[in-house]
């Protein structure tokens, strides 16, 4: 034990290595306890270079081949204005992992609360970004179901991907768990004009439907209406 002042023990260390801050029998090898109602204490990392640059977090990991340390992930704050008076005092936080060895910032929390996945400067309250020219990069947004007791289950995608650039998309997987993320896989697609197409991935007109349509009350034209009497 040390740090001990007034009798009362402020952080021990034990012999398997853990280390307990306001504990004496941590659970992990680092483990801070208190009890507070305000959440106002904690772990605190401070960079005391004055101006706002910030603090990370990071994960490191051990490669098996040569056992060298290799920084997994890593979270990590940025002073956003000059943080030379209150008023300025505003911060951004950024989620970064790891991809052939290189740490790549996924998420970023912007100082007014916008959220960016893909993009370090998101405009929008969240905002997905990625290249368009490939399914596998674009910013797509997956609904996947967990229920895969019935073969009618599908997971669907949507946004902007593939097929042609400024188009929009809504994709349904071929079968129960399968990616929708594929040419094949869309439905409905908003090209880069305001076409809308259901099964064509390609509308030349305002609507283009590659298949039969049922309507109830008919269809209508300035030039025509055609009815189901």
């Amino acid at each position: 034990d040390v740090g001990i002042s007034g009798g009362t023990r402020a952080m021990s260390w034990h012999e398997d290595g853990k280390i307990g801050i306001g504990t004496t029998s941590p659970d992990y090898n680092t483990e801070i306890e208190f009890a507070a109602g305000n959440h106002t204490q904690g772990l605190s990392i401070t960079n005391s270079q004055a101006g706002g640059y910030g603090s990370s977090l990071y994960f490191t990991s051990e490669r098996s081949d040569n056992n060298a340390h290799v920084n997994a992930a890593r979270i990590f704050t940025q002073g956003q204005d000059s943080w030379n008076s209150e008023a300025s005092a505003d911060s951004n936080l950024f989620f970064a992992t790891a991809l052939n060895g290189s740490l790549n910032t996924r998420m970023t929390i912007k100082h007014d609360g916008n959220v960016g996945i893909g993009t370090a400067d998101p405009y929008g309250k969240l905002q997905i970004e990625g290249n368009t020219n490939s399914w596998s990069t674009a910013p797509m947004l997956v609904f996947s179901s967990s229920a895969t007791n019935q073969a009618a289950v599908r997971d669907w995608a949507i946004g902007p991907a593939d097929t042609s650039y400024g188009y929009f998309h809504i994709n349904q997987g071929a079968s129960t768990g399968a990616s929708p993320l594929a040419t094949s896989n869309v439905r409905f697609t908003i090209s880069d004009t305001g076409n809308v197409g259901i099964g064509t991935t390609t509308p030349a007109y305002a609507l283009e439907v590659n298949g039969q349509v049922k309507s109830a009350e008919g269809l209508h034209s300035n030039n025509w209406q055609l009815y189901n009497t």
